[in-house]
């Protein structure tokens, strides 16, 4: 689907009444992500930027669930990840990263009542097959940023998606 598309490196599963010894079919699936705004499937697969809205966070209030599934939990201390666990009504909450450990030292095992389910290295998960390896490979990036226009806040996205497809790190890079 394009709601399936749109979900990304933030993302939150709510799960509503799953039995998932009898599997799930498409129907029992509904999306928060995007232009839709569904919380009423069995599964329901939200992005933490749509449920941060206003409206949803409303919504999110009056719904009870029976397990929520946070990806990428070590961003949860930032406000607008805050704003929605804090508003989950949630049987069981789950917080899954491969990151625990922030730059500003707070520690998101504490939303979790300091409960850590499963505390695996990343040399470890490799290892165990749970991970893949991996390699770095450093680029240099030349594009001149003070050429691209800050509106709202932001880079305006169009002259920023010109300078880095015509910058020569792209020729580096392929």
């Amino acid at each position: 689907s394009d709601a399936a598309a749109e979900l990304g490196p933030q993302d939150v599963v709510l799960a509503l009444d799953v039995d998932f010894d009898n599997g799930l079919s498409a129907e029992g699936v509904s999306w928060c992500v995007g232009q839709s705004s569904n919380l009423s499937g069995r599964l329901v697969l939200a992005s933490i930027q749509k449920l941060a809205r206003p409206e949803m966070l409303a919504r999110l209030v009056a719904e009870q669930f029976d397990y929520a599934i946070v990806d990428e939990v070590h961003h949860a201390e930032a406000p607008t990840w805050r704003r929605v666990i804090d508003r989950l009504n949630a049987g069981f909450l789950l917080g899954l990263t491969a990151t625990p450990e922030r730059a500003d030292g707070r520690d998101v095992a504490t939303i979790f009542d300091d409960v850590i389910a499963c505390d695996i290295g990343i040399a470890d998960g490799i290892r165990e097959g749970a991970l893949v390896p991996f390699a770095y490979h450093g680029l240099k990036d030349d594009t001149d940023y003070r050429q691209i226009p800050w509106r709202n806040g932001r880079f305006d996205e169009t002259a920023l998606e010109q300078a880095l497809i015509d910058s020569p790190r792209m020729e580096r890079l392929w």
